[in-house]
C-alpha cells in the first residue's frame, strides 16, 4: 500500500505488516462475535509483533502498547467469566452450559476504542 504523494516519508508498507495489521483487524472482529481467550491471545500477540516490526513509528508503537492494554484487560474478563462458570456447573443441574462454547462471556466487553 503506498502512501499518498504528499506524505513526507514517501514509504510503502512492507508486506508482511500489513498482513500482520489485516489479521489483526479480523480477530478483532471475530472477538465481537465469539469473545474466546484464544482470540484474544492472538490479538495482543499481533499487537506486540505491530509494535516491535522495525518500520512502525512510535506514534503506532504507543497505541499498539494501549491497544495491549485494554486487549489484556478483555483477556481477564473472559477468562474470569470462563472460570465463575466452570465454578458454578457443578451447583446446576440444568446443563445449559453444556457444549455452548465459552458461556458466561456475555458480560466481558468487546472494544469500543483502541486508543
Amino acid at each position: 500500500m503506498q502512501l499518498d504523494d504528499d506524505d513526507t516519508t514517501g514509504t510503502m508498507i512492507a508486506p508482511e505488516l500489513e498482513r500482520l495489521l489485516a489479521g489483526t483487524f479480523a480477530l478483532m472482529t471475530t472477538w465481537y462475535r465469539c469473545p474466546q481467550p484464544a482470540i484474544c491471545h492472538k490479538v495482543l500477540d499481533n499487537l506486540m509483533q505491530i509494535a516491535r516490526h522495525d518500520t512502525v513509528s512510535d506514534p503506532l508503537r504507543r497505541v499498539c502498547a494501549n491497544a495491549a492494554a485494554r486487549w489484556a484487560s478483555y483477556l481477564e474478563e473472559a477468562e474470569m467469566a470462563i472460570d465463575d462458570c466452570a465454578g458454578t456447573d457443578d451447583d446446576e443441574d440444568d446443563g445449559a452450559a453444556e457444549g455452548a462454547g465459552a458461556p458466561g462471556i456475555d458480560g466481558a466487553r468487546g472494544p469500543a476504542t483502541l486508543h
